[in-house]
């Protein structure tokens, strides 16, 4: 590994996902709310590692295998406590629509990132690439929206908070941008994951012919 300050980054992204979870699973307002700021750092650092290694001309292999596993990390540590504590009380569920974050929406989010990782796995040991599309960077931003208003939403719920404060038109309003967030980001995940099936399969194709 080349230690630069991009790869730097990106290795602590790595680091600070089961952070995130272990934070979430602890009981306390206090926990949650670091959460939300562990979210928030490591959410930033992926914007910012690969702006530097771009600018700075340090683009690695290191960079390239690690940082897109950093992400996957970081939207597993956060989705999975997210569905197991809005579905443990009433004090965490109550989102508007969906009550909790669904099974459904974790399998869609998780089996988005696994499917496409593996067809690009596949194509590269058959020696073609398989670009990443404007489509799945549109799908993160809301991704990452979404997750860092679920964690607002849990951290503001958490049990010991006044049923009158919980309950304000500001927690409501997390609740909603949250609920609306989730829808957007599954839309575009699946949006995402077809333009992906579909490059996936013009390289087969071009591969057959040439």
């Amino acid at each position: 590994m080349t230690w630069n300050l991009p790869n730097v980054i990106t290795t602590a992204r790595v680091v600070l996902a089961p952070l995130l979870a272990y934070l979430l699973f602890e009981s306390s307002t206090l926990a949650r709310a670091a959460a939300c700021g562990v979210f928030l750092v490591a959410a930033v650092s992926d914007l910012w590692d690969g702006y530097l290694a771009r600018r700075r001309r340090e683009i690695t292999d290191y960079g390239k295998l690690v940082d897109p596993v950093a992400d996957k990390l970081l939207l597993a540590a956060a989705l999975i406590p997210l569905y197991v504590l809005t579905r443990r009380g009433p004090e965490l569920a109550g989102l508007p629509v969906y009550g909790s974050v669904p099974l459904w929406a974790v399998l869609v989010l998780l089996g988005r990132e696994t499917l496409v990782t593996v067809l690009r796995s596949v194509a590269a040991r058959r020696g073609r690439i398989v670009a990443a599309l404007k489509s799945g960077k549109y799908k993160a931003f809301v991704q990452n929206l979404f997750l860092g208003g679920a964690l607002v939403w849990v951290a503001l719920r958490t049990g010991g908070l006044p049923t009158s404060w919980s309950e304000a038109p500001g927690v409501a309003a997390v609740g909603w941008f949250t609920a609306i967030s989730l829808t957007g980001a599954l839309l575009l995940t699946l949006g995402s994951l077809a333009e992906y099936l579909v490059a996936f399969a013009r390289v087969l194709e071009r591969r057959r012919a040439s």
